[in-house]
């Protein structure tokens, strides 16, 4: 017994001692410290988890909030399930997180509700791309490197407040601390110790650090109040963002269009205006917006009327285009008991979006699914 015990310290002493001596003589020799640019598109593939909203997410959301935790599963290229329908027309639904409905039932979230509208089902197949806090941006690079790979015959795209959101933090080429804002991310090669180990460790050990994650994010969450900074937004830069916002509608059109199938805007819902001009409503959405607007340097008249430009110029470009668009920002009834803040559908705002789209689509013209 006694000579195992000496047999293990002595093989600790000597791996330690192995694992200081190769990192001591990497850090003095190696000088390379080379940065690469990679691109990453989320969501990943075959994801299969059960997921709730954090506490500091249900503290600035009405009480609609569905707050029990949902089932959220990928496909292989990253679109969230189930599909809707079974019929042959691929209909894909390009957004951000008003696409993704992450915090409605799976069943419930509207993509796979128009999917299995009576007037659809059998002629169309509906896919899921939403993704939390993309942007217009992101999603054109992804459509053209992932998604008309799928030879889609309807491309729905709602974007509006997610590329405002990016403008006011720089534009789209502007690199955050949350990554999952860039339009690219930046490594360096040239690790530190710390950073090697606890890799190794991760590897090692994966459920550990999953928890870690998930510890951390809880964490940030919890800061991101109160580390905001107020100051004054540029105009100008304002305007540079409303303009590249429009310029990648454009291009989007021309590319969809090129490839056969038709594209569907969405006028995105936002009841900001509805919000912030009643001085009898109040709820935790409406003081958390606020106080976003107040961490961003603007006015509320501000706010409302840079957000009103997305509205307007999606609108003109439209026409431009020939693209059709669903005005839903003006048919969607804004009640609390549909959208827990100012953009996020419940689970009732899903199925009520769900019956605007199918109206909109069974008189879509320009397509080959009818």
């Amino acid at each position: 017994m006694r000579t195992i015990q000496q047999t293990l310290i002595i093989f600790f002493i000597c791996t330690g001692s192995w694992l200081l001596v190769d990192n001591l003589y990497y850090e003095m020799t190696n000088k390379s410290d080379l940065l690469t640019y990679s691109v990453q598109f989320r969501h990943a593939g075959k994801i299969d988890s059960f997921q709730g909203p954090t506490e500091r997410y249900i503290k600035n959301s009405n009480p609609s909030l569905y707050k029990e935790k949902v089932h959220f599963r990928t496909g292989q290229y990253g679109d969230i399930l189930p599909r809707g329908g079974e019929g042959q027309c691929k209909i894909l639904m390009v957004g951000g997180s008003t696409t993704e409905t992450h915090w409605v039932p799976e069943k419930e979230r509207w993509p796979f509700l128009v999917g299995e509208s009576e007037s659809l089902k059998d002629k169309v197949t509906t896919y899921n791309f939403g993704v939390g806090g993309y942007n217009l941006h992101q999603n054109t690079n992804k459509y053209l490197a992932l998604l008309q790979g799928l030879k889609p015959n309807i491309v729905v795209v709602m974007h509006q407040i997610n590329d405002a959101g990016k403008a006011f933090n720089g534009g789209y080429y502007a690199l955050e601390s949350v990554g999952l804002y860039n339009s690219y991310t930046v490594n360096s090669t040239g690790k530190s110790a710390y950073g090697r180990i606890r890799e190794a460790i991760f590897s090692f050990m994966p459920t550990t650090g999953t928890l870690w994650r998930e510890f951390r994010n809880r964490a940030t969450d919890q800061r991101a109040n109160s580390t905001a900074t107020v100051k004054k937004i540029d105009p100008k830069r304002l305007q540079a963002g409303l303009r590249d916002y429009l310029d990648r509608l454009a291009i989007l059109s021309r590319i969809v269009r090129s490839n056969g199938a038709t594209l569907v805007l969405v006028d995105q819902v936002n009841r900001s205006q509805e919000m912030l001009s009643d001085p009898d409503y109040q709820s935790p959405a409406k003081d958390h917006l606020l106080e976003l607007i107040k961490g961003k340097g603007l006015s509320v008249q501000e706010y409302l009327d840079y957000l009103a430009s997305y509205s307007t110029g999606l609108t003109r470009l439209a026409e431009q285009e020939k693209v059709s668009v669903l005005a839903a920002n003006q048919l969607f009834p804004k009640l609390d008991q549909n959208l827990y803040d100012s953009i996020h559908f419940t689970p009732k705002g899903s199925k009520v979006f769900s019956k605007l789209m199918v109206n909109h689509l069974e008189h879509l013209k320009g397509t080959s699914c009818w």
